[in-house]
């Protein structure tokens, strides 16, 4: 017996579509129609696992009761686990931070050889002649020529004493005009290049660090995702 394939075809689409009604009014009788106060427990819940996946100031235990609590919640209340399918946000903050650490610590290489490699005079022709702009938490070196160095407000405070809050009329113009006068203070002690040095070493400490804790990251969230299962 031959069967039209145009009739065919609207079975299989008309199969198709109420296979798809039925799956979506599951899912959606699944899910508890709640209370003003259910509702506010549950938003209390979403954030206590938000922040159990995005803070990193958070120690292992605490972490996991945040998620075990949250989990047990969103159950009891017919919800969806809210786990992100892909990376938590605390892997990506911390792939966003070792991307910066890592760009600072090799603009810190490049900036201590482009001035060590300098008899005094030319290294305070070029300390004159560089543009010192404070952003955020990093410090702009912009060099005649050559792409802008950035290297982490902390640690240039730290090896230069230097402390941006307190430059001159809290300004942040001004604050960069101190650091170029101390760059070239150290530099007739001939103590720049050692300074440049520590620079360099202290931004490799951070990246080292930060690559360590990175390491770390793709057990915890195995571990997480397996609490908010078994939750």
């Amino acid at each position: 017996m031959n069967i039209n394939p145009d009739l065919n075809r609207r079975i299989l689409s008309v199969f198709i579509f109420l296979a798809f009604i039925f799956c979506w009014n599951n899912k959606v009788l699944a899910q508890k129609i709640l209370s003003e106060h259910e509702t506010q427990i549950v938003l209390e819940a979403r954030n206590e696992l938000n922040e159990a996946l995005s803070n990193p100031d958070l120690d292992q235990t605490t972490r996991s009761k945040l998620v075990e609590r949250s989990a047990k919640t969103l159950k009891e209340y017919g919800q969806p686990s809210g786990f992100p399918q892909g990376d938590i946000p605390l892997k990506e903050l911390m792939q966003e931070n070792f991307g910066k650490a890592t760009k600072q610590y090799n603009d810190a290489n490049i900036l201590r050889q482009e001035i060590n490699s300098k008899q005094l005079d030319a290294k305070m022709k070029f300390i004159n002649a560089l543009q010192i702009e404070v952003v955020e938490e990093q410090v702009k070196f912009l060099i005649p020529g050559k792409a802008p160095v950035e290297l982490s407000k902390d640690l240039v405070g730290t090896v230069f004493s230097w402390n941006v809050a307190e430059g001159f009329n809290q300004g942040k113009v001004d604050d960069a005009k101190t650091l170029v006068e101390l760059f070239k203070k150290s530099a007739e002690a001939n103590k720049l290049s050692g300074q440049l040095d520590q620079l360099f070493k202290d931004h490799q400490f951070t990246v080292n660090n930060i690559h360590r804790d990175l390491k770390m990251v793709d057990p915890l969230e195995a571990q997480l995702r397996k609490e908010i299962r078994t939750g």
